[in-house]
């Protein structure tokens, strides 16, 4: 079939068209594409730093709590072996457990004695049933420091906690420690949940070894790891 001039003319037209529709379509995908994800990155990364800037206020006010709950009279007589650090114990329950009324994220609030010993606590069901000599927090609090710990499982309820330990002392001697655990499920809820990105991201958090710590699927916490994941192990 032999085509007329005007169809020897209209078909490499039509297909020159089509091409360059082709490559011009081509190249505002890819440049919307990479438009979109530079807005993503760039939303991600201003959500990152403006959580770890309210992270990090929020845990300064956590361990002002401690430290400052740690020059209470009665909880360092509470913390000491004897009739009178005995009978000042009932009192520092009290005082104990009005403190995690107000500040809920407190899972427990304790004093330990010397022995790691809990005396004192919140929660009285503990008293007398739990030590705390090997936590690396009672330790740091016996050497006149504030510590914060990484997030392990709770002794009393096997949720994931963190907890802030300070030395109690009369003078300069160290007598007991005040320490803080804090429910990290109730902390997520707080400023890990609320965190989103477009209609369906939304943020996590992960300790040095990749353990989510973290997270709006409270199950995975503690559980999941994202180390065995390529994306993971690049992060």
């Amino acid at each position: 079939m032999r085509l007329s001039l005007r169809n020897k003319f209209l078909i490499p037209t039509v297909g020159l068209i089509a091409i360059g529709m082709s490559v011009s379509a081509t190249i505002s995908y890819v440049k919307a594409k990479n438009a979109l994800e530079s807005a993503i990155t760039s939303q991600i990364n201003q959500l990152g730093d403006s959580s770890i800037n309210v992270l990090s206020s929020w845990l300064q006010d956590r361990k002002r709590d401690i430290k400052y709950w740690s020059t209470d009279k009665a909880y360092q007589a509470a913390a000491q072996d004897s009739i009178g650090g005995q009978a000042a114990r009932e009192a520092a329950d009290v005082r104990l457990a009005e403190l995690k009324k107000e500040f809920k994220f407190y899972e427990e609030i304790c004093v330990a004695d010397l022995k790691g010993d809990v005396v004192s606590a919140s929660n009285p069901a503990i008293v007398n049933k739990i030590n705390v000599s090997d936590r690396e927090n009672f330790k740091g609090a016996l050497k006149n420091q504030v510590v914060v710990t990484d997030v392990v499982q709770s002794r009393g309820t096997g949720n994931p906690v963190f907890m802030i330990a300070a030395p109690l002392k009369e003078g300069d001697k160290i007598i007991g420690v005040l320490f803080g655990v804090v429910d990290v499920a109730s902390f997520s809820k707080m400023y890990i949940d609320p965190v989103k990105i477009g209609k369906e991201g939304y943020a996590f958090l992960v300790n040095k070894e990749g353990l989510i710590i973290a997270h709006p699927d409270n199950s995975l916490m503690m559980k999941e790891n994202i180390s065995s994941y390529d994306w993971g192990k690049e992060m």
